[in-house]
């Protein structure tokens, strides 16, 4: 028997969903998003990770083998609907702290919030949180480690 090498509890998940500002290209949005949000973000006290997604430009695709062909999800009104939803929203960035508390002391931090503020207002045209409830599995730890994991 090992010990666990990462804390037994549930944390909390926050989707930070944003919208590009419109000031900026594609490319400029994204290479910020990536080069400069997202090592400032890592700065926040707390914050047990952190993942950038962006919205996938063909949705059909992206949800192609998630549900059976033929689906109302592949329909004329499931693909309209797919699109309107998705127009929502540039892409989403994924954080985990301990608590909905601790999420607000890294975002008010007089250290980092003024400049993580400031690069939202830039970046962002637009920006809400959705907290998610989801399970995690946690393989153990192997040598080698496997060519898969479990989400």
């Amino acid at each position: 028997m090992l010990p666990v090498e990462r804390p037994e509890y549930k944390v909390t998940k926050l989707m930070q969903f944003f919208q590009r500002n419109p000031a900026l290209s594609d490319a400029a949005f994204r290479a910020g998003v990536v080069t400069r949000h997202a090592p400032l973000a890592a700065r926040m006290k707390g914050l047990h990770g952190y993942t950038v997604n962006f919205r996938d430009p063909d949705q059909q695709a992206a949800i192609h083998g998630h549900f059976p062909d033929g689906s109302w999800h592949f329909s004329d009104e499931g693909k309209a609907y797919t699109e309107a939803f998705c127009a929502l929203w540039d892409g989403a960035n994924e954080l985990w702290f301990d608590s909905l508390d601790a999420f607000k002391a890294a975002r008010t931090d007089p250290d980092i919030a003024p400049e993580l503020a400031a690069l939202e207002r830039y970046l962002f045209d637009r920006v809400w949180y959705v907290e998610v409830d989801e399970s995690v599995i946690v393989m153990p730890n192997r040598d080698p480690a496997p060519s898969f994991y479990y989400r």
